[in-house]
């Protein structure tokens, strides 16, 4: 449920007839390659203060427990993320990350071939972040392609809306960078500016996929509405320590990172959901403070919707790490965390239930814990749980991880339950077997 980097395959297509050749690729892509070789092949050369480069291979295989179509019940996939730091001096960084990814249901698709992620797919070769950074004293500016998180609580975050987020596949969001000027002021106490000039889309399940979900017969599923290019958008965080209370407060007008939808008559008995992106603000106070050994952290934001419901989102969670447990090298950590809401005005655009992937927890528990073994982390048992104390939808991922130098293995199970009408139990024929490995270099 939390951002992961997404899973990763066996092989990479060849473009499909048609579609541009390795000769057609934009320069951007021409770049994305060069970097990945240079990554692969320089590293253990030139690694030091000035340049810094690396490479992260993934690779995750997953076997479905329940399938209609016998070609959906295994998937796979693989991606490279290569990467390379530029600090001609202290105070000047230069980043770009390339993001290579193919899997066998072809949910990957093309080359990133401009600034702005406009289609709402994922891309075969794209650029994950490319930016440069320069401080001076109390003031830091970042312009160019970044990934922005300023939650303070987990998966559920009021304070945390300007990027948007993959939910290709629907348990492993990520978040995805968008092209923007970040401005930040201060030390401890502290301000943030960011400005996006352009709409960046979220990516949503593939129709006709594992991930999309069943409608009436009277309904059909479309494509998201993408927005104009020239839809900007402002955020503005502040943020400071007293009386050991780490505060926080976060304004916000753009776009929602979960889309909302309309309804499109397609002929006298049906008609077609289309998701489609409204304008909104939202303003959100963070509060953390360590109390003992124990860290209490909450927030709560309320969005002030267009043309959809306004609603107040509440968030707290209480977490911390115990040593020597059963054996004087062990430890466990354990998160808990709950999840409301209350919706001040009602201006639903459609006449049913929709899901907005920013509220499914509402009324929700959820649980993160891990066992390890051993100080040097090499076995850990997790656990990842939410219920949903309204409905009774629940989702749970045990799992088992083994680190070894750089490499990384985790195998476990997702299991999702409920009625069909709820979030998770409309999923529940997603229950899967997984195994990943990542190796960094």
């Amino acid at each position: 449920m939390a951002d992961r980097v997404d899973r990763i395959d066996r092989f990479i297509p060849l473009p499909p007839s048609g579609e541009p050749g390795m000769a057609q690729i934009s320069w951007p892509i021409r770049l994305l390659c060069f970097l990945s070789l240079f990554s692969c092949l320089a590293q253990p050369v030139i690694a030091g203060e000035l340049m810094r480069p690396g490479v992260t291979v993934e690779t995750c295989g997953a076997a479905y427990l329940q399938s209609k179509d016998p070609a959906e019940s295994q998937y796979g996939e693989l991606r490279v993320r290569p990467r390379l730091e530029l600090t001609p001096r202290d105070e000047v960084l230069f980043l770009i990350e390339g993001d290579f990814r193919a899997d066998t249901r072809g949910y990957a698709r093309d080359s990133l071939d401009s600034v702005v992620e406009r289609t709402g797919r994922r891309w075969i070769a794209n650029l994950r972040e490319a930016y440069a950074d320069g401080q001076h004293g109390w003031l830091r500016m970042r312009v160019g392609k970044q990934i922005f998180d300023w939650s303070v609580t987990d998966t559920v975050s009021p304070s945390d809306n300007i990027s948007p987020r993959d939910w290709t596949d629907v348990l492993e969001s990520e978040r995805v960078g968008v092209p923007a000027v970040h401005l930040h002021l201060g030390y401890s106490t502290f301000a943030d500016l960011v400005f996006v000039p352009w709409f960046t889309p979220s990516k949503l399940p593939v129709l006709g996929g594992r991930w999309e979900r069943d409608l009436p017969p009277v309904l059909v599923s479309a494509e998201q509405e993408i927005l104009g290019r020239d839809h900007s958008q402002f955020a503005a965080r502040a943020g400071t320590t007293w009386e050991g209370f780490d505060l926080g407060i976060v304004y916000y007008r753009g776009y929602a990172n979960s889309p909302s939808f309309k309804l499109e008559p397609v002929s006298l008995v049906k008609a077609r959901l289309v998701p489609v992106y409204r304008l909104e603000q939202v303003y959100a106070f963070s509060v953390s403070r360590a109390v003992g050994s124990y860290t209490l952290r909450s927030e709560v934001g309320h969005f002030n919707q267009r043309g959809d419901d306004d609603f107040v989102q509440v968030v707290a969670g209480i977490d911390r790490e115990w040593s020597g447990v059963l054996r004087p090298v062990d430890s466990f950590y354990a998160l808990l965390q709950y999840a409301d809401e209350a919706v001040t005005r009602h201006e639903s655009p459609v006449p049913f239930e929709t899901i907005d992937f920013r509220r499914v927890l509402n009324k929700s528990v959820m649980l993160k814990s891990h066992y390890t073994f051993d100080s040097e982390r090499q076995w850990t048992l997790q656990l990842e749980a939410a219920l949903n104390l309204d409905d009774g939808g629940s989702f749970l991922e045990p799992a088992l991880v083994w680190r070894k130098r750089n490499i990384e293995w985790e195998a476990g199970i997702d299991v999702l339950s409920g009625n069909r009408t709820t979030f998770f139990g409309g999923y529940g024929r997603n229950d899967r077997v997984y195994t990943r490995v990542t190796c960094k270099f």
